[in-house]
């Protein structure tokens, strides 16, 4: 797949391989708007199959760059947006800042034409993507990441200040219970001991993982204690 995009983006349309890596990502939340986002995007360009004297031609245009630069700083700022992993910030966000500096170079030059893809893209970055509802849950902690949201029913450990909600997770049979634990970005007020549910979002703190909980309550001990993988 990751093949064929390129070759698509580098013989369909020019200018494509964003759109290629943006649709890669979508495509894990809904295969339709993958679709839809590489077909806006003109990858498939009706006008590359037609003969070169009735190809149309699009000039330069400041407008069509800004729209391009809005959608990547959009997208960086948010880490990602769910659209992309969040290591790939870091480059949106000097891809927005050539368009800007395309947008300056090209400040006299004026393309009404131009100004429609990337319209949709900037329409697709803000609109299009639909909010992410998978949840990590004491199961699924793997792959967790900076941005993810996570919802965590345990224990609450605390040692040298530092506060943990604790579960144990079974493969096979009791004989294999392992525990689950995440570390808390910050105290809180119940004793040691007590069940807590906490919901919110996973940050970075000193090379670590934590929960920073939105939202988090005591609730009565379950009947299974366990989780099961």
């Amino acid at each position: 797949q990751l093949v064929c995009g390129v070759a698509l983006g580098f013989f369909a349309s020019p200018c494509a391989l964003g759109a290629v890596a943006f649709a890669a990502a979508l495509r894990v939340q809904s295969s339709l708007a993958a679709w839809a986002y590489l077909a806006v995007a003109g990858i498939f360009d009706v006008h590359a199959f037609r003969s070169r004297r009735h190809a149309v031609r699009c000039g330069h245009d400041p407008t069509a760059y800004v729209l391009l630069a809005s959608a990547f700083v959009i997208v960086a700022a948010r880490r990602g947006d769910a659209l992309v992993h969040p290591l790939l910030a870091v480059p949106l966000a000097a891809t927005a800042l050539v368009a800007i500096y395309a947008a300056w170079t090209h400040r006299r030059s004026h393309s009404a034409r131009a100004r429609i893809v990337p319209a949709l893209v900037l329409a697709a970055s803000v609109l299009a993507a639909p909010a992410p509802q998978y949840r990590a849950t004491e199961t699924t902690m793997a792959q967790l990441f900076p941005g993810e949201r996570l919802a965590f029913t345990g224990t609450l450990v605390r040692k040298n200040r530092n506060d943990a909600l604790v579960r144990y997770a079974i493969t096979c049979c009791r004989a294999d219970a392992q525990p689950v634990a995440v570390r808390l970005s910050q105290p809180l007020h119940y004793a040691a001991g007590t069940w807590i549910r906490a919901e919110g979002r996973i940050e970075r703190r000193d090379d670590q993982l934590v929960l920073a909980p939105r939202t988090s309550r005591p609730i009565p001990a379950p009947t299974d204690p366990f989780v099961y993988r």
